[in-house]
């Protein structure tokens, strides 16, 4: 996991090269990483298995040492990835790049998990180095450059960030975050309008899920109305019998079900993010049966189905809806009648749908100042986040946030790149 991050520093590395998306000419290689010290974590702290703790503190201590390699490979300070800086050179210049702020936000994620989880305080220290570098990078595009980076595929950054802001009370990381608003999707669902048809679903449930702890974190309820609208879509219109969602990684036209069955419907990686925002929506209100309705329907109807006990078949990332389909990704067989008879839809889009209104949600006292690893767990545990600060305050006649440098501390803006 470590391998091409070495290399990116011009540090030797003897280990056997991975495959796949982590092959050392792939542009995504790396977030892997990530993923694994959120698993380690994970798994620390729910079985107290020392051996998990322990490989997370060392591949912390390997990042947080290349990380201090930055300034002498050529890198702004703080920068941490497997993949050289020009990357974000070329999303800036409108040249094409595989999603260099997804991977970003798979090592921040997984440094943000390592604190409270497993109790590393090392991690918080590349944490604030690594996001300190996004806040320098962001903070430099005007608005619309800005808009045209998010069209690119981000992951939920703006989420690890606003958890940073939770932990540290910087309010930078909480300005930086709301640097990464898709106007284009996310002020559509504010106003109640389905735009999904089209969008690829793994892309963008994780927008949402950082609304939410957007919302959590600056009380704008325009965030809220965005998470709340798109969770009633996406369960009402779009959503199959077992919970699972979308057809070849996209949304296509609302209420059709069999006319949108194949070997690619229902992506794993999106029904956990349904999961995630699901349950970050209950946490502000528990009353609601639809939200544990949908949970316990997705979580045991496909989330529990994608895992295998044979460990040469591993897991599928889709839930086939054909009869004999399999995904590919299961090293099984397709039906050769399934791939005649499911076929990518193509039913006319309906359509857009109108805004309810929302119960308010409960509050709960203000977090300022920075926390314990104790205290940051109990938080994620609870997601009852306060208001904070409200940076979204748009000019007088403009949608969606304001430029980014309108929405910086005082002395933020045209600031000289991290060291």
């Amino acid at each position: 996991m470590l391998h091409t991050a070495r290399l990116n520093y011009g540090q030797p590395s003897p280990a056997q090269p991975c495959g796949g998306w982590e092959a050392p000419g792939s542009e995504v290689r790396g977030h892997n990483t990530g993923h694994l010290m959120s698993a380690l974590a994970l798994t620390f702290a729910s079985t107290g298995n020392a051996a998990a703790r322990a490989r997370g503190r060392y591949l912390v201590s390997q990042l947080a040492a290349l990380q201090a390699l930055a300034r002498p490979t050529g890198f702004h300070r703080g920068y941490l990835s497997a993949f050289p800086e020009s990357f974000f050179d070329r999303l800036e210049s409108g040249q094409w790049v595989w999603s260099p702020y997804y991977m970003i936000h798979k090592y921040l994620a997984g440094l943000i998990d390592q604190y409270p989880l497993a109790g590393d305080g090392q991690t918080l220290e590349v944490a604030a180095g690594l996001a300190d570098r996004v806040d320098w990078r962001t903070s430099r595009l005007s608005y619309a450059r800005m808009l045209m980076v998010l069209e690119n595929e981000y992951g939920a950054l703006p989420e690890a960030l606003a958890d940073l802001y939770a932990i540290t009370g910087t309010e930078r990381y909480l300005a930086a975050a709301q640097r990464f608003y898709h106007a284009r999707v996310l002020d559509a669902l504010a106003a109640g309008e389905d735009v999904l048809p089209r969008l690829q679903c793994n892309v963008t449930v994780p927008k949402i899920i950082s609304c939410v702890r957007l919302w959590e974190e600056t009380g704008n309820r325009k965030y809220r109305d965005i998470a709340l609208n798109f969770w009633r879509l996406i369960t009402g219109h779009y959503t199959y019998v077992i919970g699972g969602s979308g057809n070849y990684e996209h949304w296509h036209a609302p209420d059709v079900a069999a006319g949108q069955l194949s070997n690619r419907t229902g992506e794993g990686c999106v029904t956990y993010h349904l999961l995630k925002l699901t349950r970050l929506l209950h946490f502000h209100d528990q009353e609601r049966t639809d939200l544990l309705d949908y949970y316990e329907r997705a979580l045991f109807n496909q989330m529990l189905g994608t895992q295998t006990r044979t460990p040469r078949t591993g897991s599928t990332s889709t839930t086939p809806g054909c009869p004999r389909a399999r995904s590919s990704s299961s090293r099984r067989t397709i039906s050769p009648a399934a791939t005649r008879t499911c076929t990518p839809p193509t039913t006319p889009i309906s359509p857009a749908t109108t805004r309810p209104e929302w119960r308010r949600r409960r509050s709960s006292p203000t977090r300022s100042t920075p926390v314990t690893p104790a205290a940051a767990l109990r938080y994620r545990a609870s997601s009852s986040g306060a208001p904070a600060r409200n940076w979204i305050t748009a000019p007088s006649g403009a949608t969606g946030p304001p430029a980014p440098s309108a929405r910086l501390l005082p002395g933020r803006a045209g600031s000289a790149a991290p060291g």
